[in-house]
């Protein structure tokens, strides 16, 4: 090694700062997972305060594994221990995040994709020697579950009552009145579901490549009672049964393998005045755009999930990952007959996009 790398004390903070906290905090992860497991932020949430003992009754669990989940829950900040009375509080922005599972920043879905891609590093390794990616289907099956409840409350508080409506009143009516939506790499059926019980007069169809998500957004229609959706294993670039009135792409076109036959699919099943309506990751067309807490985030599991699953379909196509970006995005609109590109909304994390030729 030529290059001489010395230690400073510079590189104390750093190695605190970047690489030590995020080291911690991914360690956090499985105990996260585990209290939404077993009901314990729940059964916090729900009272002032619990003591070990009452909380381990409640939960049904060993109170000495739970006083040590208790106290990491305590150092990370998560609960605030009482020592005048022994027990342990869930104040309010931690029981939004880590209790309410309809709350806008509910989380455990996001630890349960790291402990997901924790499982994952022996296939991701063979990948990056051999090129052989990692497909959908052989990632670790927690993913898919971490997955859908991570995204679920931001489509919960959005879709319907946001998203939909900018696409203008038109768009609004039109499902009100029993439109056609198709819902593109649907996943589990969590939007699906949720623009079904929005407009019980439209039909919705969701298209996922994945047979098990199929097969779980089939049950949950089933159990939600909810009639007019249906769901189908098929290729996105495989759309049929047109024409919709909408079509949603939702967190999935740059996981596509051949983006562009996917957008030539749209167009062909989109009904004259449809819309296209994705949601994609935030991201500028440069890399130093694309920096702090969102794309680190984006990058890690585009690395890990999105860039995978493109090559593992298309090996020689764009591979677009999730931080793409509008200049790569519109020209692959442009090439499927679309020219007409307008971002309607935006959030932290988002940019919704409403795409018509």
């Amino acid at each position: 090694m030529s290059r001489r790398i010395e230690y400073e004390d510079s590189a104390k903070a750093y190695f605190q700062d970047r690489l030590l906290e995020p080291a911690v905090a991914a360690l956090m992860s499985p105990l996260i997972v585990l209290g939404d497991r077993l009901g314990l932020y729940r059964l916090l949430a729900a009272e002032e305060a619990m003591s070990l003992e009452e909380l381990a009754s409640a939960s049904a669990t060993h109170p000495r594994f739970l006083s040590e989940w208790l106290a990491a829950g305590c150092a990370a900040g998560h609960l605030t221990y009482i020592p005048e009375t022994g027990r342990y509080r869930l104040e309010d922005h931690p029981a939004l995040g880590l209790a309410l599972d309809d709350s806008p920043i509910f989380i455990p879905g996001a630890h349960q994709i790291v402990v997901a891609l924790s499982r994952s590093i022996d296939r991701l390794e063979h990948a990056f020697r051999t090129g052989h990616a990692v497909g959908w289907h052989e990632q670790d099956p927690l993913l898919f579950e971490g997955l859908d409840r991570f995204i679920r409350p931001g489509y919960g508080n959005n879709l319907v009552p946001k998203w939909i409506p900018a696409l203008g009143p038109r768009m609004v009516q039109c499902l009100t009145a029993g439109g056609r939506i198709a819902d593109i790499g649907c996943g589990r059926g969590a939007a699906a579901l949720q623009m079904a019980a929005a407009f019980p007069a439209a039909s919705v169809t969701g298209f996922d490549n994945h047979q098990e998500s199929i097969a779980d957004a089939k049950a949950a229609a089933e159990a939600a009672g909810i009639g007019n959706a249906t769901f189908i294993m098929a290729e996105a670039a495989e759309l049929h049964d047109g024409p919709f009135d909408l079509v949603t792409c939702l967190d999935c076109f740059h996981d596509m393998g051949d983006p562009v036959a996917v957008a030539r699919a749209v167009r062909n099943v989109l009904a004259d005045n449809g819309s296209w309506l994705l949601v994609e990751p935030a991201a500028g067309d440069r890399l130093s755009q694309n920096v702090g807490i969102a794309a680190q985030m984006f990058y890690a599991v585009s690395t890990a999930v999105c860039v995978q699953a493109a090559a593992a379909t298309h090996p020689d196509g764009p591979v677009l990952g999730a931080q793409a970006g509008l200049g790569r995005l519109v020209p692959i609109f442009a090439e499927a007959g679309f020219l007409h590109v307008e971002t309607i909304a935006r959030t932290p994390f988002k940019m919704i996009l409403e795409v018509r030729p």
